[in-house]
């Protein structure tokens, strides 16, 4: 029964912090900042509903999946609480942001300038605010 409690645990908090990740990544789309760094517009090929569910449905997912690494690596990431999940956003930021610049570079210069927004846009939802929630809320 307790890897059970353990595992809702981890589902629901992954849950949890990926729908205020989610929740920032929207805001952050809709805000129009990329029209600020680049001469033509983003064009968004949906509409806000399809855009919102894209984000909720993407970061929950990375948001479970992200928190399953968390206890998996627990004991390795240093420091407690807060500071440890801030570290491990860190962590997962450091690894995440090089896969998206090198696939959204090939899209030519717009999206170079893009990818610098997308990097920061990650760096507040990753490190900023998901992990320090799942530093707040995860106990081993």
């Amino acid at each position: 029964m307790r890897s059970g409690n353990n595992m809702k645990r981890l589902l629901i908090v992954g849950f949890i912090a990926g729908l205020v990740m989610a929740i920032a990544n929207f805001i952050f789309d809709i805000s129009g900042i990329y029209e600020s760094v680049s001469l033509l517009p983003q064009v968004l090929p949906m509409n806000m509903q399809f855009l919102a569910a894209h984000n909720i449905i993407f970061s929950i997912m990375w948001g479970i999946i992200w928190i399953g690494l968390y206890a998996f690596f627990y004991d390795y990431v240093p420091n407690k609480g807060v500071k440890k999940g801030i570290i491990y956003g860190l962590i997962i930021w450091i690894i995440y942001v090089p896969r998206l610049i090198l696939i959204t570079s090939a899209y030519g210069e717009t999206a170079v300038t893009w990818s610098i927004i997308f990097s920061f846009r990650d760096f507040i939802s990753i490190c900023l605010i998901y992990g320090p929630l799942i530093g707040y809320f995860y106990r081993k």
